[in-house]
């Protein structure tokens, strides 16, 4: 895997594992076991940067699982994206940042 370092020290992996198309189960949510197994197989082939964002409906609570679930949270970075057409005040930027839940 190649990395590059980014300005605060961080090495990141060249390559990132964008969580949109994370797969879907016939009820069009997103098939946990499934996208379980492609984190897992991404972070021991040395993926260590996930991009998601609010608008990939599921893919935050998803990947949060995931993470939590199997302790890798430490060994990863995760880069989201803000609905900015969504946010009519600086309230709002706070209401999609801050966490909805407390593990």
């Amino acid at each position: 895997m190649q990395y590059r370092e980014e300005r605060h020290g961080e090495r990141l992996s060249v390559l990132g594992f964008g969580c949109m198309r994370f797969p879907r189960g016939l009820n069009g949510k997103f098939d946990y076991p499934k996208s379980e197994k492609l984190v897992r197989t991404a972070i021991e082939r040395g993926i260590n940067y996930f991009d998601t964002a609010y608008l990939y409906a599921g893919s935050e609570e998803t990947l949060g699982q995931i993470l939590l679930r199997n302790e890798l949270r430490e060994r990863v970075r995760i880069a989201t994206k803000l609905p900015f057409q969504l946010c009519k005040s600086c309230a709002d930027f706070e209401r999609f940042f801050l966490p909805s839940f407390s593990v």
